[in-house]
């Protein structure tokens, strides 16, 4: 063996075992965020049927935020309902009439997302919500940053829209 091959082994061989080991603690983190969100959601779900009642026409739209603090956003026409389900609380609004849902956005220089919420009213019953679908500071134009405002538009539009 060359010089120049025993440099590259010595060089590669660390390099290699590293790779695989970031490998390997990277999928034991993706295995244990699926189990968290899994398991948080589950709950929220268990929730959001023992709140409103076990109904076939009910859609679900689950969000979750960077901090781990998630709702449920629940459809159902057939009972001309819609509800915004935490752990902490539970907003009802009818279908058929109108509510609102505003985006507050803290961002820093054009550049950092700070935190990002939606504040969703009812105005038939002065009942308000905020949800946070972001509170650590982003890139605006990174995709976690990028990802949060769609999560966000995303969920007004489907407040407004239903």
């Amino acid at each position: 063996m060359t010089v120049v091959q025993t440099v590259l082994l010595v060089l590669l061989v660390p390099i290699t075992l590293l790779n695989f080991l970031f490998l390997t603690s990277g999928r034991k983190k993706n295995r244990e965020g699926r189990m968290r969100y899994r398991m948080i959601m589950s709950e929220l779900h268990g929730r959001a049927v023992d709140l409103l009642g076990k109904s076939d026409a009910m859609q679900l739209y689950p969000y979750m935020s960077d901090t781990e603090e998630s709702c449920i956003l629940c459809v159902d026409r057939k009972r001309d309902l819609i509800a915004v389900v935490t752990m902490d609380s539970l907003l009802k609004m009818k279908i058929s009439e109108p509510r609102e849902c505003e985006i507050v956005a803290d961002i820093e220089n054009d550049k950092i997302l700070k935190s990002v919420a939606c504040v969703v009213t009812y105005p038939p019953t002065g009942g308000s919500m905020t949800v946070h679908i972001g509170s650590r500071p982003h890139r605006l134009k990174g995709y976690l940053g990028r990802f949060l405002m769609k999560n966000a538009r995303d969920f007004k539009s489907e407040i407004e829209d239903k």
